[in-house]
C-alpha cells in the first residue's frame, strides 16, 4: 500500500475530464505505464476499482464523485 497523495488524485480528475488514460498522457505529458501505475497505486489505496474497465475511463461510478471533486480543488 502506498499513500494517497497529491498525484493520485490529479491524474485521476485528469483521467477522469479526458476521457481516458491516453488523453490525460497526452495532457500531462506523461507515458501511459506511469499514469496507469498511479491509478493502481490509488485504487488499491482506496480498495476500490475507480473506472469501469470499458472503452472509455469516463464511465466512472457515481460513487466517487467524491474524489473528483477533491481533486478539482487542489488542481
Amino acid at each position: 500500500m502506498t499513500r494517497l497523495n497529491y498525484n493520485h488524485l490529479y491524474y485521476f480528475y485528469v483521467i477522469a475530464h479526458e476521457g481516458s488514460i491516453k488523453s490525460a498522457c497526452s495532457k500531462l505529458n506523461l507515458t501511459q505505464p506511469t499514469i496507469s501505475d498511479q491509478l493502481k497505486n490509488l485504487e488499491e489505496d482506496l480498495g476500490q476499482d475507480l473506472f469501469y474497465r470499458q472503452h472509455r475511463c469516463s464511465d466512472h461510478d457515481l460513487i466517487w464523485q467524491l474524489p473528483i471533486s477533491i481533486a478539482e480543488k487542489l488542481s
